[in-house]
């Protein structure tokens, strides 16, 4: 009964279970950054938050767990939210340590000193940019030192440390030459410019904001191009050549318009995006319900198929009890049968010779003598012992 119990139970949780669980991590992963993509912030970050908290912390699934971290500080990063976003920061660079992972600690790094740097904690977010360095300094990873320099050099100019930020952006344009980070290249190369236009050293900067704008036109970047022709434009007017900055302007003017297509563009394929997962969404939901539903409707089956067999066994049970009960009787009456028989057969011959003795002197009562005769005539005792009144 016990056993029963604990199925009936058993499948009853299948049948509606209290949460669903992650099967595939991976593709749950990447579901949550879909969402993310479609500008879902909030879903993106229970799901990736639920990711973290089911997935197991062994090796297979600390990178996946590393990952969703880091995926949740971004998002909080982008919202504002600088004290959430640094403590899946923090977690992440944890998962990166615990696996070794040179390039998660030190991307984690970055991202912590960013938060400092905003928070102007210029001093820890130096620590940490220089932490970034000494993890990779020792294996070259190339793009990641020129980042890390790019944003030292950022840290010093919002210090107000110019010649050290100088110095700073072009060792990160050296560097990120040196690499594929072409961004960090043509940034570094356009704040180079924009210091040396103020100190006087005009040769160099109208090469390094020609060399900055030719690397942005050349890989595409609108809004770094957008960014330079600016600065081009205000080295112009600091230098009173009017003429070449309205020519720039016009430029600039024409980069904001493109800008902004590409943005609405860009907000375009988002809302298709969104309407796509949307979509879809409700598509699996339906799927999922269909599934549960017939999840549970097998289950339900299998629920009743185990109580009727419970029942059908107990019914069981009660008959062989039954059987055996009349059994037992049958038994018992057959050995009062034969009990009653021998005894009878034992009493029947005894009980012969007295009646045959009793008619006897029934039948000679007349000889006995009066005082020997008894009480009761030998007639009544006869009719006594055979039962007849």
């Amino acid at each position: 009964m016990k056993r029963l119990l604990s199925a009936f139970l058993y499948l009853l949780v299948l049948a509606f279970p209290l949460s669903a669980r992650i099967d595939n991590p991976d593709d749950f992963f990447d579901e949550a950054q879909g969402l993310c993509v479609s500008g879902r912030y909030a879903e993106a970050i229970d799901m990736l938050t639920r990711l973290y908290d089911e997935v197991d912390s062994d090796p297979d699934q600390l990178s996946l767990k590393a990952r969703a971290a880091m995926q949740i500080g971004i998002i909080y990063f982008f919202m504002q939210d600088y004290d959430s976003a640094l403590l899946y920061y923090e977690k992440a660079r944890a998962g990166a340590e615990q696996m070794g992972s040179v390039t998660g600690v030190s991307t984690a790094c970055i991202n912590i000193g960013n938060i400092y740097q905003i928070r102007g904690d210029f001093n820890k977010a130096l620590e940490l940019y220089n932490e970034c360095l000494s993890y990779h300094e020792e294996n070259g990873d190339i793009d990641i030192i020129a980042s890390a320099r790019f944003n030292i050099a950022t840290c010093y100019e919002d210090m107000g440390r110019e010649r050290d930020a100088y110095d700073g952006y072009c060792e990160a344009s050296d560097l990120a030459a040196q690499g594929t980070d072409r961004e960090t290249e043509s940034v570094s190369l356009m704040n180079m410019a924009l210091f040396e236009s103020t100190h006087g050293m005009r040769e160099k900067s109208d090469a390094h904001i020609h060399r900055s704008i030719q690397i942005a036109e050349e890989n595409n970047m609108l809004q770094v191009l957008h960014q330079a022709n600016l600065v081009h434009m205000k080295m112009h007017e600091e230098s009173g050549d009017y003429k070449s900055a309205y020519e720039v302007s016009l430029k600039v003017q024409s980069l904001a318009d493109s800008l902004f297509r590409a943005e609405s563009m860009e907000q375009l394929n988002e809302f298709q995006v969104r309407y796509d997962t949307r979509e879809k969404e409700a598509q699996i939901e339906i799927q999922n319900a269909v599934i549960k539903n017939e999840r549970r409707v097998i289950i339900l089956v299998l629920l009743a198929a185990v109580l009727l067999g419970g029942i059908a066994f107990m019914q069981f049970r009660f008959r062989d009890l039954e059987r055996r009960r009349r059994q037992m009787l049958e038994e018992i009456n057959a050995t009062k049968d034969t009990f009653y028989s021998i005894i009878s057969h034992d009493l029947k011959n005894p009980v012969n010779a007295q009646n045959n003795a009793l008619r006897m002197m029934d039948e000679n009562f007349d000889l006995l003598p009066a005082d020997k005769a008894g009480v009761l005539g030998t007639s009544q005792i006869i009719r006594v012992s055979q039962g007849t009144p």
